[in-house]
């Protein structure tokens, strides 16, 4: 198999640097032809790929590939060797890299969805989801991790933290035409299962459902979360959700993220909905 690799070399904990990536798809018996996210050229080489694109890093660095091939006809694989994973994670694809490479020939085809936030601050593409609220707010604090355990652990502790003292958000959130009905505490429009420090806010997501899931915390559900963050694999959340093809923020000074990306203080309206591209994602045999 030909592949086009993208690697971020500080991906993670940096331990997966240039040549111990060619080394393992190599050992793989595959071919790659290698180009780094430092390097500029990478968006070319995505968009001239004749085979599938193999992402090696995390969240950010498949998002951004992601959008680089909007209406292209590469399939994606991913190689998580980021920090959280979770749009691997979400599909079942979260493995060692040699058994993800070992499982490419087998490998099975799922939609990825690409998804647009438009408002006064542009467009942005991304995959996992786009947020308001406790999340937010505590994900724009978090300073570096060394470890991908301790990035997970002191995400997971500001966001504890943040939600005791946090209020209600003052935007109005519209999903499909109806304003949620509760004041909430934090809004999260999930387009894959997972969120932030690993935390898996849809459970049961199915990859090929037609439709986001906005997910929201009203106030009287502040200690259940609080609750739930102290050791939250494993069970459901205690959050409400519903589906939706549209959902409309009307934000007045809000924070406001679109995936890694965080927009502090946005003032108007953000239109959110699936984009008609989807990619073909390749989930590997092993991770069926």
């Amino acid at each position: 198999m030909d592949l086009t690799l993208i690697h971020k070399p500080k991906a993670g904990e940096a331990d997966w640097p240039a040549d111990r990536v060619m080394a393992a798809v190599e050992g793989a018996g595959l071919r790659a032809r290698y180009h780094s996210m430092d390097d500029e050229g990478w968006r070319r080489a995505a968009h001239d790929a004749d085979g599938p694109v193999l992402v090696a890093g995390g969240d950010g660095t498949v998002e951004r590939v992601a959008c680089a091939l909007q209406g292209q006809s590469a399939a994606l694989a991913i190689l998580p060797i980021g920090g959280s994973n979770n749009i691997a994670r979400s599909y079942g694809a979260c493995l060692p890299p040699d058994k993800v490479l070992a499982g490419l020939g087998a490998a099975r085809r799922r939609s990825l969805h690409l998804c647009r936030a438009q408002g006064a601050n542009g467009v942005h593409c991304f995959v996992e989801s786009i947020g308001i609220g406790a999340l937010a707010r505590s994900s724009m604090r978090l300073p570096d991790a060394p470890t991908r355990q301790e990035k997970r652990d002191r995400g997971r502790y500001a966001l504890r933290d943040g939600l005791r003292e946090a209020r209600a958000v003052p935007a109005r959130v519209v999903v499909d035409g109806e304003a949620l009905p509760d004041p909430a505490l934090l809004v999260e429009v999930m387009n894959i299962a997972i969120v932030g420090p690993n935390l898996r806010l849809v459970p049961g997501w199915d990859p090929e459902a037609p439709h986001l899931t906005v997910t929201w915390l009203p106030t009287s559900g502040r200690q259940a979360m609080v609750d739930w963050l102290a050791e939250p694999d494993g069970r459901a959340p205690p959050l409400r959700r519903r589906a939706a093809r549209h959902v409309l923020f009307e934000l007045d000074d809000e924070h406001l993220h679109v995936a890694d990306e965080f927009l502090p203080e946005v003032r108007g309206a953000v239109a959110v909905a699936r984009d008609d591209t989807t990619l073909q994602l390749l989930v590997p045999e092993a991770a069926s």
